[in-house]
């Protein structure tokens, strides 16, 4: 035995083909085990994950005090119109509001004039809870230590005036002279790891409105973190602190 294992070159084929085997086996154990946890799924042994940083999040439920409502097909139906019209979401505003919300965040974008906006800017007027309204891009690049909304031609997605000011200017390219107290613009827009997965959300953007001169706030918050403050300490405490660092829009 011990000549066989001084001379186990002379088997060299048979050696590499065994290791082989073995590293084939392992790797495909290895990738089977990986689409089980990433399923969830019972025999979840071994969780190698490209990002190792995943394996200390837990998954737990959402928290019941959030309320998504959403638009899907049973709605659209029901109403027999998309894009919804903007008395519907006025509608939705004060039911909302009438059944206890801290706050109402729109995931939805309001850009352009509508037939009915005059009953949305008056339920965003007589609301008594902050309401934030999403002003999305079309996507945020790193720049300066900061991230920047980026608007493809100069489009401008922000809300338009009769949501968000309160003064009488008619120009809709003109920044606020004076915000609508009720209403907080925020970004929805997210960053992408190279695989899909958001692991990261900044808590501040600079607006694309800032560098189109629509505005003239230089940060707005993003979307889920300004929901969440304005929950806990409402919309004239959030604009308060942002109004520290720049003017509002």
């Amino acid at each position: 035995m011990g000549r066989y294992i001084r001379y186990w070159y002379t088997y060299r084929t048979v050696v590499a083909v065994l290791i082989a085997l073995v590293l084939s086996g392992s790797m495909f154990w290895l990738y089977t085990q990986q689409v089980t946890c990433d399923a969830h799924a019972a025999g979840c042994l071994v969780n190698i994950s490209v990002h190792p940083e995943d394996r200390f999040y837990g998954y737990g439920k959402p928290d019941p005090h959030v309320l998504i409502v959403g638009i899907d097909n049973k709605s659209v139906r029901a109403l027999r119109q998309y894009p919804l019209k903007r008395s519907v979401y006025a509608t939705a505003l004060k039911k909302l509001e009438s059944a206890g919300a801290l706050v109402v965040g729109f995931d939805v974008s309001f850009p352009d004039p509508g037939t009915d906006d005059a009953q949305l800017a008056s339920a965003l007027r007589d609301s008594t809870i902050p309401v934030v309204l999403s002003y999305p891009a079309s996507g945020l690049i790193t720049g300066d230590g900061k991230l920047i909304q980026q608007s493809d031609a100069g489009i401008d997605e922000i809300p338009i005036r009769d949501f968000r000011c309160a003064d009488s200017n008619t120009n809709p390219s003109a920044p606020c002279q004076q915000p609508d107290r009720n209403v907080i613009l925020a970004s929805p827009d997210i960053q992408l790891d190279a695989d899909g997965v958001v692991r990261r959300v900044p808590l501040f953007v600079q607006p694309a409105c800032f560098a189109l001169g629509t505005c003239t706030t230089s940060v707005i918050n993003t979307f889920g973190f300004a929901v969440y403050s304005a929950a806990n300490s409402g919309a004239s405490s959030l604009r308060a602190s942002l109004s520290e660092r720049a003017q509002l829009p």
